[in-house]
């Protein structure tokens, strides 16, 4: 299962259609005449001329503010904790506007629209003062954050979005895990514990270009 970033463009049909990509034309040649000058040229293999991605035969699941549900049992069918255990899976691929793919000044009812009954929640904006400090130019000092309630350098601040915080910790009864990144400099997992969910924030640890996998186990 994999949603998109902001760095995705290939992904993102309202870019598409801004910058003159159609359907019938090759999206290798989209990519390698990229307006916004990101080539992208590993992603057009995943793709056919259509618009949405064509990975039936990866057995890959591709979300856009979807969801989708795994019987468990067929994948695991060895594992009798597994017998008739669904699990429901979302997936955004949005963050805050500031022009780049799947940028949004909407998020707030993007989040609204996750279902209540989500186990996994895959978005690549994390949450408000969950793992998202990301560094600052020309900021040196330390000083108490009123948001985390943490004092540290004023060389990072907080990019995550205080509407998502609110729906994974309030609005979601049967959440176990959420999985998120964009912010490379707070990479990491933890388990919060008012509410026995897992967060994650995979993406990969600034300077580091090899992938870096995060293992977890939810019970």
């Amino acid at each position: 299962i994999f949603i998109s970033g902001n760095h995705d463009y290939v992904c993102d049909d309202k870019l598409k259609k801004k910058f003159g990509y159609l359907p019938n034309e090759d999206p290798q040649e989209y990519l390698i005449n990229d307006p916004i000058k990101k080539k992208k040229k590993g992603l057009a293999s995943l793709f056919s001329k259509s618009k949405k991605p064509s990975l039936t035969k990866h057995a890959v699941i591709y979300l856009e503010n979807t969801s989708c549900s795994l019987n468990l049992s067929l994948y695991f069918p060895n594992r009798p904790e597994c017998a008739n255990y669904i699990l429901n899976v979302h997936g955004s691929p949005n963050t805050p506007n500031y022009e780049m793919a799947f940028s949004t000044s909407n998020l707030e009812t993007i989040w609204n629209q996750i279902p209540k009954q989500t186990h996994l929640l895959l978005t690549h904006h994390p949450p408000l003062a969950i793992m998202d400090l990301a560094y600052q130019k020309n900021k040196r000092d330390t000083l108490y954050c009123s948001i985390c309630q943490l004092n540290h350098a004023t060389t990072k601040h907080h990019w995550g979005c205080p509407h998502l915080r609110d729906t994974v910790l309030t609005k979601l009864p049967h959440l176990r895990a959420h999985l998120f990144g964009h912010v490379h400099d707070n990479h990491g997992c933890f388990v919060h514990q008012a509410t026995s969910i897992l967060f994650s924030n995979a993406s990969n640890p600034m300077g580091l270009r090899q992938s870096n996998i995060i293992y977890y186990s939810l019970k």
